[in-house]
């Protein structure tokens, strides 16, 4: 009778130690799962910010605008060029900001974003000059480039164009 009862224990300790096993490998695939799709997401929100970098430093896009949307004049941003230049620059604002928002925790006061995006970058501030603007999205640029691991590349894979904006020399996109 110890014998079987000494078997029963044996099996019963063998199936939970086979049912830790599943669930430890069920949680390892979970994380692994997780973590690439993490990954995938902050390419992809990575490239889409590099798009739009490319977009705002494109005199022949939205880029062509870039007086009219910044400076501290009080008629500035008026323009359908300079709004069209102002909703990428949103859009870039927004996508640069995005990674860092889980720095703080619990619910956000508008403040609290703000803080954020200044952390992110400086674009925000919608009175800087031409030239301002125009290194601060370089800045942008060569970031997110240096993210996706190819600080050569204009993010469309073939070579670059290069281009003027007042007296900077910058690369193009396609």
């Amino acid at each position: 009778m110890s014998r079987s009862g000494s078997a029963e224990t044996r099996a019963l300790a063998n199936e939970l130690k086979r049912l830790q096993i599943a669930a430890a490998e069920d949680k390892l695939e979970t994380t692994r799962a997780t973590r690439e799709k993490d990954a995938a997401g902050a390419r992809q929100t990575t490239d889409s910010a590099l798009r739009h970098v490319n977009r705002l430093l494109d005199p022949n896009d939205v880029g062509g605008s870039i007086g009219a949307a910044t400076g501290a004049y009080e008629m500035r941003g008026f323009t359908q060029g300079a709004q069209d230049f102002n909703s990428v620059r949103d859009q870039l604002v927004a996508a640069l900001t995005q990674p860092n928002l889980g720095a703080l925790k619990g619910p956000m006061s508008d403040k609290d974003v703000s803080f954020i995006k200044q952390l992110a970058t400086r674009l925000e501030n919608r009175k800087m000059s031409a030239q301002e603007t125009q290194r601060a999205l370089i800045e942008a640029r060569t970031f997110l480039q240096s993210k996706v691991g190819g600080a050569g590349s204009t993010g469309s894979g073939s070579s670059p164009r290069v281009g003027r904006i007042g007296r900077f020399e910058v690369e193009l996109s396609e």
